[in-house]
């Protein structure tokens, strides 16, 4: 819908205006992130991040996050934060939530949660992670990619206008975009 009202923005804005009022996820705390229909809700945001930043449809999975944000990695940010009420003062609070975590690992939603982040955090205190440390572990994990990630960023901001190279067309961009993200 975003990008009807908005199809002559600029894509920066776009996807601006994408993360303000389509990434809420409420509730998201409460999912469980090992459970296979949340790779549904990864999909389709990556979807519409290759819809707003005017990506080619075939762009690779990996490269989508890299270029406008992860969200696998912010979701389990969040689930660490919410994670931290097992030191609540709420005593029946405290309670639920380290039995979900320490004793029902595997039958809870939040026990399960626990699990994925200090395994895709390689982490045993959850309390230590941190937005910033989750960008850090996923740049190191894209690490190897870097170079065509960088490359793919400067020829959209040539494409979008925000940056300007002689040698460069829109449409010679274009091709190397189209050729970057799908190989």
């Amino acid at each position: 819908m975003l990008c009807v009202f908005f199809c002559q923005q600029n894509p920066a804005v776009k996807l601006r205006l994408m993360c303000r009022y389509c990434s809420d996820h409420y509730g998201s705390v409460l999912w469980d992130l090992n459970n296979p229909s949340v790779e549904d809700v990864y999909i389709a945001w990556r979807k519409g991040l290759r819809r707003s930043y005017d990506l080619p449809r075939c762009t690779h999975s990996l490269f989508v996050p890299a270029i406008c944000g992860p969200l696998k990695y912010e979701l389990a940010c969040r689930q660490t934060s919410f994670i931290d009420c097992l030191n609540s003062v709420n005593s029946v609070v405290e309670f639920v939530a380290r039995n979900g975590v320490y004793f029902s690992r595997m039958y809870s939603a939040i026990g399960r949660s626990a699990q994925f982040c200090s395994v895709r955090f390689d982490l045993r205190d959850l309390g230590c992670v941190t937005r910033r440390l989750a960008w850090q572990l996923y740049n190191r994990d894209m690490y190897c990619h870097k170079d065509d990630i960088n490359v793919i960023c400067e020829l959209l901001a040539v494409k979008h206008g925000d940056l300007e190279l002689d040698l460069c067309s829109n449409s010679v961009s274009d091709v190397f975009i189209e050729f970057l993200c799908t190989n």
